[in-house]
């Protein structure tokens, strides 16, 4: 999405000073007022509005349900609300927009049990299956040759896609696209997220307002960027524990080095955003 905002003048409001809101939940509509009224009461300088409704139906219907889109037009109806409230108040071109999600979603066609990945001792859990130890030469044969099964993937494997974490185990099982185990609480699901299909991380990245260049692309990023990118444009200094790169190449602002990609690692496959290579 190509920005229309005018050219950064070095601060946005706030900077020196960041007070945050937070505001999430299912109800969409309840959600939009409490954002409204933060914005028209006291103004919090970074505001973070996160709608569930889009992810609770794409579970129970499906991504590419009439029921999910519908969610998706009604989230897109509050947030016109909520840039018009910026209109109002004279607020709309000292504020960076960014739209994001945290995950895409697989459909799901069948659901198989979860008999034969408990056998090896491991835990059934979404479209994966955890196992706590190392799983015998037999066992790994019998998975990797499963129809089922799309691949079992190492601790070290994961590590390197920046995925693994100590409750995932030493062996994840990845059943192939479109199957999913029981869900724990005998929920009926007809999509679902947590493996590591294009369809699960491709997510959508929009960003517009004073800092950011119109027309810019991005081929590709990860939703850790967006800390130390924002953090440039608030004119604070980089999180302590920051892991991202500041996303230099789609910046309109003073401080911006020439655009290098050189200094990413495209190793690092943690939840990754673009949308047709452009913000």
């Amino acid at each position: 999405m190509a920005s229309r905002r005018r050219r950064w003048s070095g601060r946005i409001r706030g900077a020196d000073a960041i007070i945050t809101e937070g505001v999430l939940g299912e109800d969409f509509s309840e959600i939009t007022e409490r954002a409204l009224d933060a914005v028209r009461t006291w103004g919090p300088h970074l505001l973070m509005v996160v709608f569930y409704v889009g992810d609770t139906f794409g579970h129970l219907f499906g991504p590419d349900a009439e029921e999910t889109l519908a969610a998706i037009e009604q989230i897109d109806a509050m947030t016109a609300r909520l840039l018009d409230t910026y209109a109002e108040r004279n607020l709309l071109d000292e504020t960076v927009i960014t739209v994001l999600a945290d995950h895409g979603h697989m459909r799901v066609d069948e659901v198989v049990l979860a008999d034969f990945v408990e056998q090896v001792g491991a835990l059934p859990h979404g479209r994966l299956a955890l196992a706590p130890g190392e799983l015998a030469t037999g066992e790994m044969r019998a998975l990797l040759n499963d129809p089922r099964v799309e691949d079992v993937y190492a601790r070290e494997e994961l590590e390197l896609l920046g995925t693994w974490d100590t409750p995932w185990g030493e062996r994840v099982v990845a059943l192939r696209e479109g199957l999913m185990f029981p869900d724990a609480r005998g929920r009926t699901m007809r999509g679902y997220h947590g493996g590591f299909t294009e369809a699960e991380w491709h997510i959508p990245l929009i960003l517009s307002g004073p800092g950011i260049a119109a027309g810019a692309r991005l081929d590709e990023c990860e939703i850790i960027d967006l800390a130390p990118t924002l953090s440039v444009l608030l004119g604070g200094t980089l999180p302590q524990q920051n892991e991202g790169r500041v996303l230099w190449e789609i910046l309109d602002t003073p401080l911006s080095p020439a655009p290098s990609r050189a200094t990413w690692d495209s190793g690092g496959r943690r939840t990754r955003c673009w949308q047709d290579g452009r913000t």
